[in-house]
């Protein structure tokens, strides 16, 4: 279920979401700026991305696994490879 795991009156998606934007708080005020004035909160963009969409990686990966890839492993390397 990853992030749809049901979690007291919600879900481990509202849990997530809820530490990202204690981080992202605490980043802005650390107020560590770099070279473009940004603070270090844009490195959790990702991460919002993420917890928005629901799925995880894994997730996306095995949807892709079982239908655009039919079960051959050789695309997941090829797609997932650095």
């Amino acid at each position: 279920r990853a992030l749809q795991t049901p979690w007291r009156r919600g879900t481990l998606r509202d849990v997530a979401l809820g530490a990202l934007e204690i981080a992202r708080a605490g980043l802005v005020r650390r107020s560590r700026l770099d070279a473009n004035g940004d603070d270090e909160s844009h490195f959790l963009d990702t991460l919002f991305t993420t917890v928005a969409s629901g799925k995880t990686v894994a997730q996306e990966m095995l949807y892709r696994f079982e239908t655009e890839w039919g079960g051959n492993i050789d695309s997941v390397v090829q797609a997932y490879e650095y």
